[in-house]
């Protein structure tokens, strides 16, 4: 909440004081960091396990195409990271998320050449898969999750929650969710440095101090390019807030040159150390045709989207071009982004932090189930800033959280990771059921509560059968990939359902505000 106001126009903590009113309580940070090195330990045996292409020659998988790009940015010029040279086939995981990401690979390979120079070997190092290679690559996830998930997850949870017990409950629901795990510390990447700057930008926005907010929103785009799930969040919650400033158009400019300056800065060495016979304007294309690669299509894997579910029946990529599918995809986000953002664009009763949170994830959802070329991970995007409304709709946010994990099971189970995902399914539902065991009971319930704990019940039981079946009967010859194909629809139709309950919670959340609002008046 805003700390005061002076001719008409809020009084804005700095960004120091954001971090310091964000702290939670002293025994609560107690609690955090016990907490916090159990999350981290549970991260590390998670990564005991297999990982994305392992033992899996010629091409490996996402382990082998980080360390690639450590190799990549070390020991080539910028303007040849993302060009197809003698020295960098791009045909072997060349580099296609943001320049940040590209820098923060050239910062780990500066580490690595320091541990050992064979890690980034320039073309001999391919495919390395050495035991102390596995436990930088690993180390490496687990400190960027220190240096930027973490924190966020502090700040965060310290700006939803007020309450100790509350704020306990929180933190315990988003660092040991299983999906928020598994992917980077398991199938292997580096999501936790873009949903952390992502959130914490959320944090600071909600505070009041949209610009830095943004920067840190930016800084998340510029990392992983699906990051863009939350744009229309982000843009829609502060131009709202600048709307009901006393110069909107003051602030809406100031936010809109923070942007320019940050991509300016993020992407200028593009510009000025390009290749020869290159200009700064083809090196800037070059890196955002690898960003958005249209060619391979609406989908290619079996994906809890829409597209890929209409395609068991009717394959709209033998009956339409690519611009067409790139045009009814862009229409059809669109048109689900619609709801959510007219709600908070309409009221000043949606300006708070909860109701950020439920923007981003509608918006998030949205493009996870309509956008274009969607990958399974993608759903921690929708996942991330759910979690932090646990106290609010616990049987939703666990549900939906399970629901995310089990959407991944035939990617997790090429990587090796099917004990990883049933231990921290355990654990998840141990915690849940250990923080709502006084809300158990059907008659504490009210009505949308039990709607929801009833379909929450029937789908994970859904779940249940359907790896039951997937572990016990061998698929037709004829149809082998059966269970992935009938995973990947579950979830979606699934995804379907929670994106309107989403929905639903926004204009609820709105009402709610408003009444109290008057009854305060």
């Amino acid at each position: 909440v805003p700390c005061g106001h002076h001719d008409g126009l809020i009084t804005l903590p700095g960004p120091r004081k954001l971090l310091q009113e964000g702290a939670m309580a002293q025994d609560t940070r107690d609690f955090a960091i016990a907490l916090c090195s159990a999350s981290l330990l549970l991260r590390w045996l998670v990564g005991l396990q297999g990982y994305s292409g392992e033992g899996t020659p010629p091409k490996f998988g996402d382990f082998e195409a980080q360390r690639h790009w450590m190799e990549v940015t070390w020991h080539l010029p910028v303007g040849e990271w993302y060009t197809n040279t003698t020295n960098n086939d791009l045909q072997y995981w060349g580099l296609d998320y943001p320049p940040l990401t590209a820098y923060w690979s050239w910062v780990w390979a500066l580490v690595a050449q320091w541990i050992d120079p064979d890690f980034v070997q320039l073309l001999h190092s391919r495919g390395l898969e050495s035991p102390s290679l596995k436990v930088f690559m690993r180390t490496s996830v687990l400190v960027s999750d220190i240096l930027v998930l973490l924190p966020a997850c502090w700040l965060l949870v310290g700006r939803v929650s007020s309450r100790t017990r509350q704020a306990r409950t929180v933190l315990a629901a988003v660092l040991l969710s299983p999906a928020l795990i598994i992917v980077d510390h398991g199938h292997f990447q580096y999501n936790g440095v873009s949903l952390g700057l992502a959130l914490a930008g959320a944090a600071a926005v909600a505070q009041g101090q949209e610009v830095f907010g943004g920067s840190l929103f930016v800084l998340a785009l510029n990392f992983k390019q699906m990051t863009l799930y939350y744009a229309p969040a982000f843009f829609i919650f502060i131009l709202s807030r600048c709307m009901r400033r006393r110069h909107p158009v003051l602030h809406v400019l100031k936010n809109g040159l923070q942007v320019l300056v940050v991509f300016a800065l993020l992407w200028f060495p593009f510009c000025i150390w390009h290749l020869d016979g290159s200009t700064c304007t083809t090196s800037l294309w070059q890196v955002l045709t690898r960003l958005f690669p249209f060619e391979r299509g609406i989908f290619e894997d079996k994906v809890a989207s829409i597209w890929y579910s209409l395609s068991v029946v009717c394959d709209l990529r033998v009956l339409l071009s690519l611009s067409q599918l790139k045009l009814i995809s862009l229409v059809a986000t669109v048109v689900a982004l619609v709801p959510p953002g007219v709600a908070v664009l309409h009221s000043s009763s949606l300006l708070d932090i909860r109701a950020f949170l439920l923007l981003l994830f509608n918006s998030a959802l949205a493009f996870f189930l309509l956008s274009f070329q969607v990958h399974e991970k993608s759903i921690l995007l929708p996942l991330a800033p759910l979690s932090f409304l646990f106290v609010e709709d616990p049987w939703f946010v666990a549900w939906f959280s399970l629901l995310a994990h089990f959407s991944m099971f035939p990617l997790l189970r090429r990587d090796g990771q099917v004990m990883s995902y049933w231990a921290l399914v355990v654990i998840y539902v141990s915690v849940v059921a250990a923080t709502q065991r006084h809300r158990l009971s059907v008659q504490r319930r009210g009505a949308k509560e039990l709607v929801m704990c009833t379909f929450a019940a029937v789908s994970v039981l859904g779940m249940v059968v359907l790896h039951a079946l997937e572990a016990l009967v061998v698929p037709p010859s004829k149809y082998p990939d059966l269970y992935p194909a009938l995973f990947s629809l579950f979830s979606c139709a699934n995804f379907v359902v929670a994106l309107l309950y989403g929905n639903f919670w926004l204009a609820s959340h709105a009402s709610s505000a408003r009444n109290k609002r008057e009854e305060t008046i």
